[in-house]
């Protein structure tokens, strides 16, 4: 039964350029976290370039999370084309985002319909996600802490050692400002929806390998301290009409961010 069948949205689009921003659309994958919220600067240096619309998870503000990573692709695909029924597409993905892309990609190239280019920034090839091999049901104290690692991260900030035995309770302060605060509650409760959300989605891609090669242009971009220096080289592989690949300054976070953003708006904007 199809998703339009059940009542199921495909998937939650957010504009991020305003619905008059001029030229074709680039879509934006949600990372492992769910949100697109990483994507606001460079949404920003693209406003002038191109429509760019992110793909948010299921959890974040509405319905279940989506654990499988083939159902992630089926519903992304049909949202992608109920907002742009023709083709060719542009698609792109920082870190999982960057996964999720290159499936849609290989989706909608089985299905005959064109991809221009599908960019992948920082994405790990084929390594397990957030917590180590035999570990235990998703909620682990491992993944936990990756997640406020991420969290904490995505907002320049280092997690203190001694966090480790609560980091979500940490991490509600940070976000909260005062652990007095009365908002504190409500913090930890949004905290945990979105950590739901993310073990979903670590368990979606813990055991992914790429389904094969694509026929898009495979833009690849990767900071200096990449978490996955390896990977760039194991992508480009699977172009199988060439893949364009650059190296910005900063780390998995970072460079997302001003100034280097600004870089990676030039390669994901040139057409």
């Amino acid at each position: 039964m199809s998703d339009r069948q059940t009542g199921q949205a495909a998937a939650r689009l957010v504009s991020l350029t305003g619905r008059d921003a001029a030229g074709r659309p680039l879509f934006l994958v949600h990372a492992v976290g769910g949100t697109v919220n990483a994507y606001g600067a460079l949404a920003k240096e693209l406003a002038g370039t191109c429509a760019v619309t992110g793909i948010e998870a299921f959890g974040i503000s509405e319905g279940e999370p989506v654990a499988g990573l083939a159902q992630m692709v089926e519903r992304y695909v049909a949202a992608v084309r109920g907002a742009q029924p023709e083709g060719p597409y542009r698609i792109a993905g920082w870190s999982m985002g960057g996964i999720v892309a290159f499936e849609m990609t290989r989706e909608l190239e089985r299905r005959g319909v064109g991809v221009e280019f599908v960019a992948l920034m920082d994405s790990p090839f084929d390594r397990p996600w957030g917590e180590p091999e035999g570990a235990g049901e998703v909620g682990t104290p491992a993944l936990r802490v990756a997640f406020a690692e991420d969290v904490a991260g995505s907002l320049g900030w280092d997690m203190p050692q001694d966090a480790d035995g609560d980091p979500l309770g940490w991490l509600a302060v940070a976000v909260a400002g005062d652990p007095h605060s009365k908002y504190l509650p409500l913090v930890r409760e949004d905290l945990e929806r979105r950590f739901a959300v993310f073990c979903a989605h670590a368990r979606a891609v813990r055991h992914y390998r790429p389904s094969g090669p694509v026929d898009a242009e495979l833009r690849l971009l990767f900071p200096d301290g990449s978490m996955f220096p390896e990977d760039s080289a194991r992508w480009a592989a699977l172009s199988r009409t060439g893949a364009r690949r650059t190296v910005v300054k900063g780390d998995h976070h970072s460079f997302l961010k001003a100034p280097v953003v600004s870089e990676v708006a030039r390669f994901l904007g040139d057409a």
